[in-house]
């Protein structure tokens, strides 16, 4: 449902500063501006006000004014059973004697005598009807005083000043005539609790710590996790600063009374005529007070209260919308007759569809969540005689859910009369589609249908991916397919028909075909975060019974928020729902039955899914977090700065602090070749993505022409080399990975382009116009532009930032315009390395190779004269640590190879690197 909204200001009376009452020579008394009242709250177009004394007298007359009316409840019912009994018994006698009665024959005769039998028996019979009468009138009241009321919003008014003066006093709703008996009873009992603490006033502390006895409330807090020995301990000690007072009773508080008016406008938000239990206590949760503050510290703020507060009263609005549509559905005809019996049969169809008025009748359809506008739209299009409509929507936004509301609404006749007292029928495009292999056959048997729907009169065709009739046909070299046949009689408007079809298949298929004019299109779009939640609510305990575990709120936002971010190839609620019955299941197998199912579990399955870490930090990630640096630094060696700056977006993106919809980082890595730019994009991937294998590796030098886009994002259908990008397929089918564009200054402008709406919005749209997220990923490009200029200044002794600043401004320019590099988060300089710095790369290698020798038993080790020599051996001033790996390749790695196939070195052995480019064996002793 929709969440109204309302305006709201609040007026607090001068005089008695909002309690409703002053002190003078004889005690408090009522203040006579606000006639008792305190404040006022304007919301929903109205001023809302509690009027009613909340002392021990007052409650004593309700209390005594409730048992004389449940007394006169229980007499009244008393009577009307027994009368009853009494009149028939009276009269049944004489009756059967007039009557003569023969079996059920008699039975039509026997009701007219007994209407026509004037007697004292048959006064009271009558009499006692009419009180069970008034007895059900009065139950059906109160039960109808809590069910929703979906009344259309008031005339909106500009909102007034917070003048109590300016108040006219005949307009006030008084709020405290619509708290149910339930409700009512929380604030007697938070009454009677703080005149038994001795405190001064009726506080929230005092309301909340009674309402969570409400079953409704208790409901909530199990929800959100807020209940217990925590929320009991802080109510405790909130309630115990509260200073007490000798003699008098409380008054009731100017938060409480704030409290009170407040859950009216809840109410009234939720379209509901009477306050319950879950608005008061949501209402608690919007006025600021020490209740509020307590719900807050466990983590339960207004919103979240406000969509739980709906999944305790959604169950009972579900039950009771199930039960109405049972009564109204029972003047539905169980067959395919209609109610005036004129309708046809329809052998043919029924053999080859499914009829949802039936299955809506019988109560296995669930039912919809929200969607009154897009059912309202259907409803206008009907009436206004267009008749036909096409839902258009992405796969899981939920088309078929929409059918299955208008059957609903069918089935209880709260339809346009155009299709009143019909029902709707499901086509199934497969099953017609199957063993109609003869010439003609499908066409025949959907002519047959046609035939079948328009004699029966009373039929409303469904038809589900309306998209796959296009284009089928049995008859060679017929133009005429079955989307032809049937748009033709569609035309005409001889029956009334609703379809759906995704957005694609509404652009490629219908707009071009016989369909297209036959149709009034509605679009349906992916529900808003809100409503997800609402619909899992709705859908979840079926799916606790199923698995036997209990879902908290958290969870449910959880799975909502990270599918929302995560799981982009799909759409809401659909990819929730299903997340919602993994979640569950992976719950009951790690937990046990009776689990309760938390946000970690959520996050859990998410992560298994998406090998993306989102679940929340714990105590040894934040170490591991907080010394990245370290963690990178064990096989990146120098360049700090650069380290540095990769760490600190990586610790941003894991607590959730950066945008987030950009991408995680973008950095540009400028310095000579050999320095460590793509041997750091590694480490990033390994870090923060689990697997250096996690990088989506571009060489920019194979996009130098601006035809080459198409190898980015793919080519469109019908032309040559039609197909994915290379780029936006591996991003869609792994979004949590690295992106390394390897000299970037090769590319052409126009594919540099590309990546300027990358780095802002964080998504692309490839060639078959999906939407391409980019907001999990780190993109790093390197570069070895300006590499001259970064060798002579370094030489000349300037200090990075120095070198950067001339970067940007003068050299850069020859390569990328200035709007592209200012997307980048930051632009890193990486310095030469030096000798020293080689020697420690050198030891790197040299333990990436004892590791390999470790899988055969071998170990390695590496004297620092020998491993002084390999760094000498392999740096060069031009290119960086890129020699060394060659050098230890030919000095180390050929002749461990000649000592294993000669057999020199075996298992246990130790191998021994020395100065002077030597290997010695140290043979282990034979066993």
């Amino acid at each position: 449902m929709d969440r109204p909204t309302s305006e709201t200001v609040r007026a607090t009376c001068p005089i008695c500063g909002g309690d409703g009452a002053v002190s003078g020579p004889k005690g408090r008394a009522r203040c006579t501006l606000c006639a008792g009242r305190g404040m006022y709250l304007w919301a929903h177009h109205r001023w809302l006000a509690w009027s009613a004394p909340v002392d021990q007298l007052h409650l004593f007359e309700e209390q005594l004014e409730r048992i004389v009316r449940t007394t006169i409840d229980g007499l009244f019912l008393a009577f009307g059973v027994v009368g009853a009994a009494v009149g028939v018994m009276g009269a049944l006698p004489t009756v059967a004697v007039d009557s003569n009665i023969n079996g059920l024959f008699g039975l039509p005769k026997l009701f007219t005598d007994l209407l026509a039998l004037r007697s004292a028996s048959m006064a009271v019979f009558w009499i006692s009807i009419l009180t069970d009468l008034y007895v059900f009138y009065r139950l059906d009241r109160t039960r109808h005083l809590l069910t929703p009321v979906l009344a259309p919003s008031p005339v909106r008014t500009p909102a007034p000043t917070a003048d109590v003066n300016a108040i006219d006093q005949k307009t006030i709703v008084d709020v405290s005539t619509s708290f149910t008996r339930p409700t009512r009873a929380i604030i007697e009992q938070a009454f009677e609790f703080a005149l038994r603490l001795k405190h001064p006033t009726v506080e929230p502390v005092h309301l909340l710590a009674v309402a969570t006895l409400d079953k409704d409330v208790s409901f909530a807090l199990m929800r959100l996790g807020a209940y217990g020995q925590p929320l009991h301990d802080r109510v405790k000690r909130a309630i115990t600063h509260i200073v007490k007072v000798k003699g008098g009773e409380p008054q009731l508080g100017r938060a409480a009374r704030a409290v009170l008016v407040r859950a009216y406008e809840r109410a009234q938000d939720a379209r509901m005529l009477q306050v319950t239990p879950p608005h008061l206590f949501e209402a608690l949760s919007f006025e600021p007070s020490a209740a509020q503050e307590i719900l807050f510290d466990l983590k339960a703020d207004k919103d979240k209260v406000h969509n739980v507060v709906l999944w305790a009263l959604m169950q009972r609005r579900l039950f009771h919308a199930w039960s109405q549509l049972r009564v109204r559905a029972l003047n539905k005809p169980k067959s395919g007759m209609d109610r005036a019996m004129t309708a046809q049969a329809t052998p043919m169809l029924d053999h080859f569809s499914t009829d949802l008025t039936l299955m809506a009748r019988h109560g296995t359809l669930p039912l919809v969540v929200d969607r009154e506008r897009e059912l309202e739209d259907l409803f206008h299009i009907v009436e206004s005689g267009r008749h036909n409509v096409i839902l258009v929507g992405e796969k899981g936004v939920g088309t078929t859910s929409l059918l299955h509301a208008i059957a609903e609404r069918m089935a209880a006749e709260e339809v346009p009369d155009v299709i009143k007292d019909k029902r709707l029928v499901q086509l199934s495009v497969s099953a017609l589609v199957s063993s109609a292999g003869a010439s003609g056959a499908l066409e025949e048997r959907l002519q047959e249908i046609i035939v079948e729907i328009i004699k029966a009169g009373n039929v409303v065709l469904a038809i589900e991916d309306i998209q796959e009739l296009v284009g089928l046909s049995t008859v060679s070299g017929e133009t005429l397919d079955l989307a032809s046949i049937l748009g033709k009689v569609l035309e005409n408007r001889t029956f009334v028909a609703f379809a759906t079809t995704t957005t694609e298949g509404y652009r490629r298929y219908i707009e071009p075909s016989a369909l297209f004019t036959s149709f009034e299109k509605i679009d349906v779009q992916e529900v808003p975060e809100e409503v997800a939640i609402q619909i899992l609510e709705s859908k979840a305990g079926a799916v606790e019974y199923r698995h036997h575990v209990f879902f908290s709120y958290a969870s449910i936002e959880k799975i909502v928020q990270l599918s929302m971010r995560y799981i982009h190839d799909r759409r809401l609620p659909e990819k929730a729902l299903t997340l919602l019955d993994e979640v569950a299941a992976f719950t009951k197998a790690a937990k046990g039955e009776h689990a309760i199912v938390t946000e970690e579990d959520a996050a859990a399955v998410i992560s298994r899914r998406t090998n993306a870490n989102v679940a929340s930090v714990s105590e040894d990630e934040v170490t591991k977090l907080l010394h990245l640096e370290e963690r990178m630094h064990e096989r990146m060696v120098g360049q700090d700065y650069a380290v540095k700056a990769v760490a600190n977006a990586l610790r941003r993106s894991r607590a959730e602090l950066r945008d987030m919809n950009r991408p995680i980082g973008t950095f540009l890595f400028l310095g000579p070749t050999g320095v460590g730019k793509t041997e750091l994009a590694k480490t990033v991937a390994e870090v923060y993505f689990g697997d250096e294998r996690n990088m989506i590796r571009l060489d920019m030098s194979e996009y130098q022409d601006s035809s080459s886009i198409a190898r980015l994002l793919g080519a469109p259908a019908g032309y040559q080399g039609a197909g994915s990008g290379y780029l936006t397929e591996a991003v869609r089918t792994n979004p949590f990975s690295l992106i390394l564009l390897d000299e970037l200054e090769k590319a052409h402008p126009d594919v540099l382009n590309v990546f300027l709406q990358v780095f802002d919005d964080g998504r692309l749209t490839d060639s078959s116009g999906r939407t391409i997220d980019f907001t999990n990923s780190i993109i790093i490009a390197t570069s070895n532009a300006g590499t001259d200029v970064i060798q002579q200044r370094m030489k000349e002794g300037q200090a990075i930032e120095k070198i950067r600043s001339e970067l940007l401004e003068a050299t850069l320019g020859r390569y990328f315009r200035p709007e592209f590099l200012n997307r980048f988060d930051d632009i890193i300089v990486f310095r030469p390395l030096t000798e020293e710095e080689i020697e420690q790369i050198a030891s790197l290698l040299l333990a990436k190779i004892a590791k390999r020798l470790e899988t055969r038993g071998i170990t390695l080790r590496a004297s620092p004269g020998a491993l002084h020599e390999l760094a000498q051996a392999g740096f060069d001033p031009v290119y960086g640590a890129r020699p060394l790996r060659r050098v230890l390749q030919e000095r180390v790695d050929n002749a461990l190879a000649n000592f294993l196939l000669t057999g020199q070195l075996t298992r246990r052995d130790v191998a021994v690197l020395e100065a002077g480019g030597t290997i010695r064996v140290e043979t282990a002793q034979q066993l």
